[in-house]
């Protein structure tokens, strides 16, 4: 076929497929079905099968709201409109009004009431951290003042284990924040390295390889420093207070505050500054508080409702609790509901498919993005039931969403949002008035008081904020969908769409020429290939190039993502941690832990079984009751979580509850412990009929969940981790990994570990409050034991000091022979306890590594145990002193936040550099510094929660999960992984990766052309995905996939028409010389989007 032939045949197929739909007999236009041959062109036979294969999973119209059906109808007043309805029955259980309820989401999404920094500027100007403030510009952060930071381990001031330094020539820095807040990206070239704007430093560095040898290296395309984070404006580190009430922003003319805050103390840090202190000024307390910077880029919110999971690292589950993002993980019973008699009782919701709400509800009382330290969702509650809806912005009188409400008063000054939330939830989630009439209150367990104190009470409302919160912004983000861009276009057979766009882009990105005659038909010598002169024929080769570089592997469906699904399902689904716990259970039998735990666990059963039945021979019927009794003792090793003298605490309590002797309970405590840690070492045993057969039932059975296995090409497995079963029986070589979620090598995965985090550490809880519980109640026992011996042995006191409590202090109670069994095992604990709580006191902390950092991130295992010691009860009089009606309130009263200091156990504490951790650590007698806070074998697995679903199933001691796993650390792909975006809209959401290290859409093509940053290496970077390697793309190949990638961008989202409008939004933009902040004023937006010929800058823009 010849070059003008195979140009002219393509306007011809175009030609039949331009016509957008054609009337049926019926009078309904009928779009035709989507062809290959127009999307990629015709000579390549093997590509057009592929393109075909997948053509109909790309379909644009399978991309509706996954929760509310919107149907067409002719009013009362014979007018066309559209009813709204769940498409799921459970949230019928929650929603009234579909349509205030979308109106409230989008209210609370763009109120900047809802920052703790909410304040009246002098000039009186309102000012406030928003939802919107980091999606403000389609979806995402376009902001180019202040935005540039350092991770966490590249400071100077972070601790570095000195034997596991920075790899890959960085060092550490310092974080001038004084300079950073004037700096703005008024040129993408300023950040890139070294000092040659337009080019790079490195091609991909070695490990350990200097900064200046690497810099005589290759110059291979853009490529920024890898320690750039260009994240967003948060914050300033400060300590919430108090809550003002009555005292209205609309009252006078000069600066106002809506929230009374302290400044977080930095003096205090004496072993090693946190992380926050980066933006107090000199790192001490008289410095001036900036805002903080996240360590990651804000992706788009656009098609986010199809997501499973979200956050770059997947953090926020798929499970939504009602009151944080950690799906069912998240035990405590919170929320309240009024029953049909009137009574207001607890309970905890599980709404799955549902990760849009379970991410509203993390950053908004987080201390980095929008909330001080210590603010709760009740305080919130406080703040905005009474205030105006969007009362100090501006809302379209045609605002898609908003606009039906601003005539009937439910939305602007004169509205509250106590009244748009009753329009939009059912009455039993906000109405807790008894069968008379009266108010009940109930405890606001989100609030953060000391271990033992009773908590605040409040209003059903109150207590029930963060699920109006998180249901409301969900429904609201689910109704962005994005499904009209000339790819969709192109799709249903229109190419106008990609036309217009080519006339539009083609001086930056011409001359392309044809590229297929290369490989099938070349051009004789010295003949020039043919020029592309049309956008659908530059937008073929993109395409092919999409397809033929597999990109399309990991960005595929009509999201161009692998985790973004179809459509919602309409049935509710198990929740996730119930899944997680369960997954591979069905055939742990044939596993080899199984094997060797359960003899071991029967032993154990009939060796307790035996010890009651010893100590307890006199007692009627004690055979049965002792093996009852045994079973129920195993279930206490959960609540243990691994600690011996804590077991025997449980094991003696339970026992005396049951009438029996406790005698034994040191010799159960200590045999139930050991099964228990024994279970970890026998990870990597299998004893499997072959090794093929476990991994490809292992790779079943986790579907569910979304973890899928990849083939690891033997070039490359050197650079991983050692497979658990090595020689003639070793399968091919593979990593399981959490679907969607790769290490692409765009930085050190030890800069963020991305889904391969993990936290086991318990920030809200009293520091020593478990060991000082044990403490004293040993001491009131060996207190009574003391007595028995003086009387007993008619000793002294200073008898009894003399002999008996200097074998104690030394350790030797068993020296005591004249003692019996019980006496012996309560003076032997008391020791363990001591020696428990010296430990707790001085066990040193984790230093803060994790990508996003901040308290409404991090898990509180405490809030997984079901055998919890409930909170003492509140007196009468206590009750009616604390709980004040707000109507009550005088102006200018307040509501206090936490009295205590939320930052006292990290100052106490001597953190540790962890971050060169793939796995969870050991301990060292030889490690250099001091042993750090986890021990493999004395972690348990349960006890810690795991961002990535694929390390969760590799063990778990829980009673009814201990006996799995098919799993083991070595086969997982984790380390520095970060979810797949959606691909649409990409042009419109620079800069780019989970930590906006690339600027551009160009810089993104280089990334991969070059094959990543990082080269993939066993002990640094081991879990980079293996199709990261070189591209070999020509620099016309990059600008045809360029505009490709242009092409899914949907003009209605471009010009802000609904229902991607706004209201109006004032955004914080760095400091100004006087360190002053800069404002970017956004206008309201109406359905109708902007103006004609109007562009919105985009990354990075200063308006």
């Amino acid at each position: 076929m010849s070059a003008t032939l195979c140009r002219l045949c393509l306007p011809i197929v175009l030609a039949g497929l331009t016509i957008a739909g054609t009337l049926g007999a019926d009078g309904i236009r009928r779009e035709p079905a989507p062809s290959a041959v127009h999307l990629v062109g015709h000579e390549d036979a093997a590509l057009l099968k592929r393109v075909q294969d997948v053509i109909d999973d790309w379909d644009p119209r399978k991309l509706r709201n996954p929760y509310v059906d919107s149907i067409p109808i002719v009013d009362a007043n014979q007018k066309r409109a559209v009813k709204k309805s769940p498409r799921r029955a459970d949230l019928n259980e929650f929603i009234a009004d579909v349509d205030a309820a979308e109106a409230l989401g989008k209210a609370f999404f763009w109120e900047m009431q809802a920052g703790s920094d909410f304040r009246r500027q002098e000039g009186g100007a309102f000012v406030g951290t928003a939802c919107a403030s980091c999606h403000y510009r389609h979806g995402a952060d376009a902001r180019n003042g202040y935005t540039t930071r350092l991770p966490y381990v590249a400071w100077d001031k972070y601790r570095l284990d000195p034997d596991h330094g920075l790899e890959y020539g960085e060092h550490q820095q310092p974080f001038v924040v004084e300079k950073k807040a004037t700096e703005t990206i008024a040129n993408v070239n300023s950040l890139y390295s070294p000092s040659k704007p337009h080019l790079p430093s490195v091609r991909r560095p070695r490990p350990g390889a200097d900064v200046e040898e690497e810099e005589a290296g290759d110059q291979d395309g853009p490529q920024t420093p890898l320690s750039l984070i260009v994240g967003s404006q948060g914050v300033e580190p400060l300590v919430f207070k108090s809550l003002i009430r009555g005292n209205k922003p609309s009252e006078g003319n000069g600066a106002w505050l809506s929230e009374v805050a302290t400044n977080r103390l930095v003096d205090g840090f004496t072993k090693v500054k946190p992380e926050w202190s980066m933006f107090v000024a000199n790192q001490n307390d008289g410095g001036k508080r900036f805002r903080q910077i996240t360590t990651r880029n804000s992706p788009t919110i656009i098609n986010s409702g199809f997501a499973d999971r979200l956050f770059h690292d997947g953090r926020a589950e798929s499970t939504f609790n009602g009151i944080s993002i950690f799906g069912d993980f998240d035990e405590r019973e919170v929320l309240h509901v009024r029953r049909t008699d009137g009574s207001v009782v607890p309970v905890r919701v599980a709404i799955s498919h549902a990760a849009l709400a379970s991410q509203a509800v993390g950053p908004i009382v987080n201390e980095v993005e929008m909330s001080y330290l210590g603010r709760s969702f009740h305080h919130l509650a406080g703040k905005l039931l009474e205030a105006p809806v969007l009362g100090y912005q501006t809302v379209a009188a045609d605002d898609s969403h908003l606009g039906p409400f601003i005539e009937a008063k439910l939305v602007g000054m004169g509205s509250t949002y106590r009244a748009l939330i009753q329009k939009a939830f059912r009455r039993e989630w906000w109405d807790g008035r008894d069968a008379n009439g009266a108010e009940q209150f109930v405890d606001l367990g989100l609030a953060s008081v000391l271990q033992g104190t009773p908590l605040p009470q409040g209003t059903l409302m109150e207590a029930n904020f963060s699920l109006y919160w998180g249901l409301s912004i969900m429904l609201y983000e689910a109704s962005l969908v994005s499904n009209d861009s000339p790819f969709d276009q192109m799709m249903r057979g229109n190419g106008r769409g990609v036309e217009s766009l080519w006339q539009a882009k083609k001086e930056t990105l011409e001359p392309i020429y044809l590229d297929r005659l290369r490989t099938t038909h070349p051009a004789p010598t010295g003949t020039a290939q043919p020029r592309l002169q049309s956008g659908a024929e530059v937008f073929q080769r993109g395409f092919r190039l999409f397809m033929n570089r597999n990109c399309v592997e990991c960005h595929s469906g009509p999201l161009f993502s692998e985790l973004y699904s179809r459509d919602a399902a309409t049935e509710p689904a198990p929740p996730i941690a119930y899944t997680l716990e369960r997954i591979l259970l069905p055939n742990s039998q044939a596993d080899a832990i199984a094997i060797e735990l359960r003899p071991g666990r029967d032993r154990a059963v009939e060796q307790t079984v035996a010890a009651l039945i010893g100590a307890n021979s006199k007692k009627d019927s004690i055979a049965s009751i002792a093996r009852r009794c045994a079973l129920e003792l195993e279930l206490l090793c959960d609540e243990a979580r691994g600690d011996q003298s804590r077991m025997t605490f449980l094991v003696r309590d339970r026992l005396e509850q049951a009438g029996l002797s406790a005698e034994p309970a040191g010799e159960i405590a200590k045999l139930w412990i050991a099964l228990e840690k024994r279970a970890v070492t026998q990870v990597g045993g299998r004893l499997f009929f072959s090794e093929a057969e476990r991994i490809a039932t292992a790779a079943l059975l986790a579907d569910p969940v979304l973890v899928e296995k990849m083939a690891i090409p033997s070039t490359q497995v050197t650079q991983r981790r050692p497979l658990p079963i090595q020689g003639p029986l070793a399968s091919e070589s593979y990593a399981f990994y959490d679907l969607s979620f790769y290490a692409l090598g765009v930085s050190p995965p030890r800069y963020d570990r991305g889904i391969g985090d993990w936290s086991s550490t318990a920030p809200e809880d009293d520091p020593g409050a478990i060991a000082k519980e044990r403490v004293k109640q040993v001491q009131k026992a060996k207190s009574g034991v003391l007595k028995g011996i003086r009387q007993k042995y008619d000793l002294t006191k200073s008898e009894v000091k003399e002999r008996v409590l200097s074998l104690i202090e030394a350790g030797k109670v068993g020296e005591l022979k004249e003692l019996n069994a019980a006496e012996q095992a309560a003076l032997s604990l008391e020791g363990d306890e001591r020696n428990a709580s010296a430990a707790d006191a001085g066990k040193p902390d984790l230093q803060s590594t994790t990508g996003a950092p901040g308290s409404a991130y991090r898990f509180n295992p405490a809030w997984k145990r079901r055998s919890r010691k409930p909170r003492p009860s509140r007196p009468a009089a206590v009750r009616e002193a604390v709980v004040v009606p707000p109507a009550a309130l005088a102006p200018g009263e307040v509501v206090k936040g936490p009295a205590h200091d939320l930052d006292k156990k990290a100052r106490m504490g001597n953190p540790r550099d962890l971050s060169w951790f793939r796995d969870l650590p050991t301990w060292d007698e030889d490690f250099p510094v001091a042993k750090p806070p986890y021990d493999s074998v004395d972690t348990r697995r349960a006890d810690v929660h795991f961002l990535s679903r694929t390390r969760a199933l590799v063990q778990n001691e829980r009673p009814w999960g201990h006996r799995k796993p098919l799993l083991h650390d070595n086969e997982l792909a984790f380390w520095g992984a970060f979810k797949t975006p959606t691909l649409r809209n990409i042009e419109l959401t620079a800069p780019y990766m989970h930590n906006g290290r690339l600027l551009t859409l160009y810089d993104v093509v280089d990334f991969y052309d070059r094959g990543g940053d990082l080269l993939g290496d066993q002990a640094v970077n081991p879990d980079k995905h293996p199709a990261i390697v070189d591209l070999n793309m020509s620099e016309e190949d990059k600008f045809a996939l360029v505009f490709f990638l242009m092409c899914l961008t949907d003009e209605r989202v471009r010009r802000e028409q609904g229902p991607f409008d706004h209201p109006s939004l004032r955004v914080v933009n760095g400091y100004d010389e006087h360190l002053n902040e800069r404002i970017i004023d956004l206008g309201a937006i109406g359905s109708c989007g902007l103006a004609a010929g109007v562009v919105r800058p985009t990354f990075p823009a200063d308006r």
